[in-house]
């Protein structure tokens, strides 16, 4: 990942500020921390460099979210979904509040037990009238649902060193919605004592690259259709655009 570093007289111009969201939970025994956050960030750098928009400004991530449901797990930690909610809405209000050329605010999120928060966080975001929008990649809900062939195949297209003792990464696989169904009731670790929900045996770089391709080309588009919403016949007025979603 390659962050822009970033100066206040960047936002004296017309922008959109791109945010990733991912979160600080354990994903099994092979892949780190800040899996989410990696993912949403690595999207947000392809997206940008395709794009090629300098008015599209991506910011730093927000690693610490609603995780709750991996509690029991060493090393994961969760501000709720409450506290991630009134997070993203800060966020973005205060960006609003300080940045007049701001058009509008996207949040790119890595991590599925955000989604609680980023709906609430949206309606608050309605309500103050802030433009913004909440993106979170297509996932196939096959069973596959964290830590398993898809994540981390990912993570090993973008950088093979963060895997290890893949050997030991097995996990619960079956009805996704019986899996979810538990998952909300119990937690992670009472569905499974390795943290991982698939089974990542069969993860490879090469269908990471394919997975990470297709997220990012959807991310363009988002991208290319809010840079029309927010930037295209919007007068240098010091306000915000009224659009958002």
């Amino acid at each position: 990942m390659n962050f822009a570093r970033l100066y206040s007289s960047d936002f004296d111009t017309p922008h959109i500020a791109v945010v990733p969201l991912g979160s600080w939970e354990q994903h099994g025994p092979h892949l780190p921390l800040d899996t989410d956050t990696i993912i949403a960030s690595t999207l947000c750098v392809r997206a940008l460099k395709e794009v090629g928009d300098r008015r599209v400004l991506m910011l730093a991530p927000v690693n610490y979210t609603a995780s709750d449901e991996h509690g029991g797990f060493a090393g994961t930690s969760s501000i709720g979904d409450e506290n991630a909610e009134r997070t993203f809405t800060l966020i973005a209000r205060s960006l609003s509040e300080n940045s007049p050329h701001l058009r509008g605010v996207m949040f790119v999120n890595g991590h599925g037990g955000n989604v609680t928060s980023m709906n609430a966080s949206s309606s608050a975001l309605a309500h103050h009238g802030v433009p913004h929008m909440f993106w979170t990649p297509t996932f196939t809900p096959d069973g596959d649902l964290h830590a398993g062939h898809v994540e981390t195949s990912v993570i090993m297209a973008i950088d093979m060193n963060y895997v290890r003792d893949l050997d030991a990464a097995v996990g619960a696989v079956g009805d996704p919605h019986d899996i979810i169904s538990r998952v909300k009731e119990h937690g992670v670790q009472a569905v499974s004592p390795s943290g991982v929900i698939g089974d990542a045996a069969m993860a490879n770089a090469t269908f990471g690259d394919q997975v990470l391709a297709r997220w990012t080309a959807d991310l363009v588009l988002q991208l290319r259709g809010v840079i029309k919403m927010w930037l295209t016949s919007t007068p240098d007025n010091g306000g915000t655009a009224a659009s958002h979603r």
